[in-house]
């Protein structure tokens, strides 16, 4: 997902995009892989790399903005919320279960 600076990309560019569905769409084949690879029950899926602090990329987006005006929020963690049940999902339709750091339960 492209990041962006006073109003225009700047190069950079920051993990998925959680409001595209061909995202969900490429993890779910991901981790169908992963599950039919390591017999294990769990999978780590970190949860701490998301940076939702003023100037960061998803604050910067004007397709995160856009959502956010939409849904009538101002918290990006709801966004964050949406990318990580949807990400809980993906991971559980392979029947393994999740483990991620704190910050997963941090914003609900």
């Amino acid at each position: 997902m492209p990041c962006y600076s006073d109003g225009k990309p700047n190069g950079a560019r920051y993990g998925a995009n959680p409001l595209l569905n061909t995202t969900f769409d490429f993890m779910g084949k991901f981790f169908a892989e992963v599950a039919s690879v390591f017999p294990d029950d769990y999978v780590h899926v970190g949860g701490d790399e998301l940076s939702l602090g003023q100037g960061s990329c998803w604050t910067t987006n004007p397709d995160m903005q856009a959502w956010m005006k939409a849904h009538g929020k101002t918290d990006y963690a709801a966004l964050e919320n949406l990318y990580e049940q949807r990400f809980v999902n993906v991971v559980s339709a392979t029947n393994k279960s999740l483990i991620g750091w704190q910050e997963l339960f941090d914003h609900g």
